[in-house]
């Protein structure tokens, strides 16, 4: 090597460096020295930097992703993205390790799988929207070593409003060993393409948690899923009894105003709580309902 030449460029291959070599003289290449510089030869170095440049990284672009894995974006390019780790709009308020770029790599066969899905669902006018595809494994650590941190904001507290996010391993919400490692399985939603899903995440606004109205919480665009009065609904036939319609009517208020007078005094996730382990004692001792409907043998 020359005297004088940049030692970062020991790394370029040969014909590079020859390119660097026949380019710049050594006297240019002497610290300390500055001669006149013609446009023409100013030209000639820009060329050679972007040839040096693309000598360092296009290795590293060309190498691809390992065994069947893909981008779902060479998949199927109509599929939403918003891969929420590798951004703030997640239970940690950051970026998690491993998640560089705000991409879905899948099996090759999920991702065959999903464009099928995605194809039924443009003749309804609907899209999925991925959240979470591929999981590296430091992810997972990251993820372990964010639950025992001692910490917990008010942010955080937002996806998980019932309990510690120090439970969210042993509840299982989260594993150690995820099977998103597998390149297997997905976190997704539905969204409606008529729809406004013009509203973006802001890291520094106070969203409510989960549990609240949709207007109220971080914007994700998901259509209705039927959640939010699904259960209530089996609640309502559950106390009311299956074959009373007069039974179903007064544990609709019943539990209306219950449910009301509970949230009124402590707050909307203490007063579901109740309701639901109140249920749950009924269908122990009372299965049949409180008001169960007489009928003829």
């Amino acid at each position: 090597m020359r005297q004088g030449f940049p030692a970062a460029t020991a790394r370029l291959p040969p014909g590079i460096r020859a390119l660097l070599l026949q380019a710049f003289p050594e006297q240019e290449l002497e610290p300390g020295i500055n001669p006149a510089m013609t446009p023409e030869r100013a030209l000639v170095k820009i060329v050679v930097i972007v040839i040096a440049v693309a000598g360092l990284v296009w290795p590293a672009l060309a190498q691809g992703l390992p065994g069947d894995f893909v981008f779902l974006r060479d998949v199927d390019p109509t599929i939403i993205q918003d891969i929420r780790y590798a951004g703030a709009n997640n239970f940690t308020g950051r970026p998690i390790a491993g998640y560089d770029a705000a991409e879905c790599v899948v099996k090759r066969e999920v991702g065959v799988r999903l464009k099928a899905v995605q194809q039924e669902l443009a003749r309804q006018r609907l899209s999925l929207k991925m959240f979470d595809c591929y999981r590296p494994a430091r992810a997972v650590a990251d993820m372990v070593a964010w639950s025992r941190n001692g910490k917990e904001t008010a942010a955080e507290r937002r996806y998980n409003p019932a309990f510690s996010k120090a439970d969210l391993f042993r509840l299982g919400y989260i594993a150690t060993h995820s099977g998103h490692s597998t390149g297997a399985a997905v976190d997704l939603t539905l969204v409606d393409l008529g729809a406004d899903n013009s509203r973006k995440f802001d890291p520094a606004k106070d969203y409510a948690d989960c549990t609240a109205p949709a207007a109220a919480r971080a914007p994700e665009g998901s259509v209705d899923m039927g959640t939010g009065y699904v259960v209530d609904a089996f609640m309502v036939v559950v106390l009311g009894g299956v074959q009373s319609l007069a039974g179903t009517v007064a544990s609709a208020f019943i539990l209306g105003e219950l449910s009301g007078g509970i949230a009124f005094l402590q707050n909307d996730t203490v007063a579901k709580a109740i309701v639901l382990l109140a249920i749950v004692v009924l269908i122990r001792f009372r299965p049949e309902g409180l008001f169960t409907a007489r009928v003829r043998a």
